[in-house]
């Protein structure tokens, strides 16, 4: 099986996904969770209270405790951050499908043995599922996915960022991490 060889209704999220995420319990505090996810070269890290996901910490949150407070803060507990909500889908579910849920929720995707399609996790923790997490797949898996398919070669400018955002070399990093986190962006030049 290649992606290229079948339709791009037919991509299916267990041949895209990352398997086995890695996890961190929710006592952790805020830095060791950053730690975790620079040492797994990871922008999602699925957060687990009683070996059941609760959210997912992203970049964005991080960003958000630099952008506001200058620092990570070290006496946060993965716990009490509010974090990003996530769907369940299951390995045999498309591509296509859990993109629309991805964009329709607003949630990360966590992929079961089982799957569900409620949407998970807040911040208090909540979530009453048994479903065994074994992958993730995020917009980046999405997007390479989608790219390789044969029938869909887009132009660099239909899929490009038309929104160019400059910083100077001597700039503090807190204004370019500002920028990054209000303007909703992931790089600047």
């Amino acid at each position: 099986y290649h992606p290229r060889d079948i339709g791009i209704n037919e991509l299916k999220v267990e041949h895209f996904m990352t398997n086995n995420p890695v996890m961190a319990r929710s006592n952790v505090n805020l830095p060791g969770g950053v730690d975790i996810m620079i040492t797994n070269n990871i922008s999602n890290l699925v957060v687990v209270e009683n070996r059941k996901p609760t959210g997912v910490l992203t970049e964005r949150e991080v960003l958000h405790y630099l952008t506001n407070y200058r620092t990570i803060p070290a006496d946060k507990l993965l716990k009490d951050i509010v974090l990003q909500p996530f769907c369940i889908v299951d390995l045999k579910t498309t591509l296509l499908d859990a993109a629309k849920k991805m964009i329709r929720k607003k949630c990360r995707i966590l992929v079961s043995s089982t799957g569900s399609s409620e949407v998970k996790g807040d911040s208090a923790g909540n979530q009453d599922s048994d479903e065994k997490i074994v992958g993730i797949i995020t917009a980046s898996d999405m997007v390479k996915a989608f790219a390789r398919q044969r029938d869909k070669d887009p132009t660099l400018r239909s899929v490009m960022s038309k929104r160019i955002y400059f910083v100077n070399l001597n700039d503090p990093i807190y204004d370019a991490i500002k920028i990054m986190y209000t303007d909703d962006i992931g790089s600047v030049i």
